[in-house]
C-alpha cells in the first residue's frame, strides 16, 4: 500500500512539473513569436494581424524581436541590427488584404525604402513597388505612422517587408492590414425567354452627377503640432473645433481624441479619423473664417 501511494505520489509530482513548464514556457523562440492579434492601434487603420499569427525576421538586435510589430504597442519595436532587415509575417490562415501600414522610427531622420511581398500557395509574391519614406528619430521614443502601403488586393498566407536605409538601422514599432472579404458574386438563375410585345421607348431621364457638399457655416483651420515637430491641419466646422477644445482642456497623459478628416477621406473607408494623444502635443492653433 505504502509502494503504491509512494508511486502515486511521484506521479503527481511529474504532472504538477509538466504543467509549471507549459505555463512558463515563453512565446518567443528566437526570432519567432505569436500575436494576440486583432486590435486596433490608435492613429493606425486596420487591425493588427489575428491571433496566433508568427513573425520572424532574418535578424535582431538584443531583446528587440519580432513580436513587438504585432503587439498593438506602438512604442515597442523590431530593430534588425543593421541597414537592412527582412520581416515575415505569417497568418494562421488565408486572408484578403487591400492595404498594409507601418509605424517606424530611425536614427537620425533617415529615408527608409520598403517592398512588401505575399504569401501565395507557398511562394512569395511582390505585392508593392519599392516605397521610399522619411522617418523620424526615436530619441524620445517617438514614431512615425507612415500612410497605408496599398498593395496587389488578394488572398494571402502571410506578408514580407523589405527593409534598406543608408542612415539608420531598421525599425519597425508595429503593422496593421486592412482585410476586407469581399462579397462573393452569385451567378443569376437562368429565366425562360420571353418575346416581349414591342413598346414605344421613353425618353431617358438625364440624372446629374451628384454635387460634393461644399463647407458653409463658421469654420477654422486646426493645426496641431506634435512634440516631435509634425505638423497635422485639418479643414473643420467650429462645432467640431469647440469639441476638440473641450477635450483638450479637461484631457491628460496618454488621452487620445480622434479628429475627422472629412474630404481626405481617400480609399474603401466609410469614414477616417486622426487621433491625437495628449502628451504628444506641443502647441495647436484656431483660423477661424465664414464659408458663404
Amino acid at each position: 500500500m505504502k509502494k503504491r501511494m509512494s508511486i502515486i505520489s511521484k506521479l503527481v509530482m511529474a504532472v504538477s512539473l509538466l504543467l509549471s513548464i507549459i505555463l512558463i514556457h515563453p512565446t518567443v523562440q528566437g526570432d519567432v513569436s505569436y500575436a494576440e492579434g486583432g486590435k486596433v492601434v490608435n492613429g493606425m487603420q486596420g487591425v493588427t494581424p489575428p491571433a496566433g499569427t508568427i513573425a520572424s525576421a532574418n535578424k535582431s538586435y538584443l531583446d528587440m524581436t519580432p513580436n513587438n510589430v504585432i503587439d498593438s504597442n506602438l512604442e515597442s519595436f523590431w530593430n534588425s541590427g543593421g541597414y537592412n532587415g527582412t520581416l515575415d509575417i505569417i497568418f494562421p490562415e488565408e486572408l484578403y488584404l487591400d492595404f498594409v501600414q507601418l509605424s517606424a522610427t530611425a536614427n537620425p531622420k533617415s529615408d527608409v525604402t520598403y517592398s512588401l511581398y505575399g504569401l501565395k500557395s507557398d511562394t512569395w509574391v511582390k505585392i508593392t513597388g519599392n516605397i521610399t519614406k522619411s522617418v523620424e528619430h526615436h530619441a524620445l521614443k517617438s514614431y512615425t505612422i507612415l500612410d497605408p502601403f496599398e498593395i496587389t488586393p488578394g488572398k494571402y498566407s502571410g506578408i514580407r517587408i523589405v527593409a534598406t536605409s543608408s542612415q539608420t538601422w531598421i525599425d519597425i514599432t508595429e503593422v496593421t492590414i486592412g482585410s476586407v472579404t469581399p462579397e462573393p458574386t452569385i451567378a443569376p438563375t437562368a429565366t425562360p425567354t420571353i418575346t416581349p410585345e414591342p413598346t414605344v421607348e421613353p425618353t431617358p431621364t438625364v440624372t446629374p452627377s451628384p454635387t460634393p457638399e461644399q463647407p458653409t457655416g463658421n469654420r477654422a483651420i486646426l493645426v496641431v503640432t506634435m512634440t516631435n515637430g509634425l505638423e497635422k491641419e485639418f479643414d473643420l466646422p467650429m462645432s467640431e473645433v469647440n469639441a476638440f477644445l473641450n477635450w483638450y482642456d479637461t484631457a491628460s497623459g496618454s488621452a487620445h481624441y480622434g479628429i475627422n478628416k472629412h474630404d481626405n477621406n481617400k480609399g474603401p473607408f466609410t469614414s477616417r479619423k486622426d487621433y491625437v494623444i495628449f502628451d504628444k502635443i506641443l502647441t495647436f492653433s484656431v483660423d477661424e473664417y465664414s464659408a458663404e
